[in-house]
């Protein structure tokens, strides 16, 4: 759990740092800040677009938005570091066969939305999760340790 955390919070991170850096390089308010605004809009556009199709099967993105949009983000850095959205609260490889299982959504939110109410990072929870009216617990990871050897 704790080098898991240490990933999420690298993941972001890098992700922040990413955004950060656009945001220095080309300046929050200057006229013609366009890559600052096409990330944004890219983000709006990948939360509008999965929200229409991940709603529908009960899964819904956590209501905490500052939360929700920093892993977006970092799930698009991850689209362009390794070609695709591989989760980013674990460690990629880089491989896409490696990764198969953690390319978001991964094959471990369905269970664990299932038991705990949110995926492993908490991008995506069930309704109750998000309402409050049921107990929010620490999602353990299912994801075997021989991935990161």
């Amino acid at each position: 759990c704790v080098r898991s955390n240490a990933v999420l919070k690298l993941s972001i991170l890098l992700a922040t740092s990413a955004d950060s850096a656009i945001q220095h390089h080309c300046g929050r308010t200057s006229p013609g800040n366009n890559r600052v605004e096409r990330v944004r809009t890219e983000v709006d556009d990948l939360y509008n677009t999965l929200s229409r199709i991940q709603e529908p099967k009960g899964y819904y993105f956590n209501r905490d938005r500052e939360k929700t949009f920093q892993l977006l983000r970092a799930l698009m850095v991850n689209k362009d570091r390794y070609g695709y959205m591989s989760c980013p609260c674990r460690l990629a490889a880089g491989d896409r066969e490696k990764d198969k299982d953690i390319i978001c959504p991964c094959i471990y939110r369905e269970p664990d939305v299932k038991e705990y109410g949110s995926c492993y990072c908490s991008l995506y929870v069930s309704r109750d999760w998000n309402e409050g009216s049921i107990e929010r617990h620490l999602v353990p990871e299912r994801r075997s340790a021989s991935h990161y050897e």
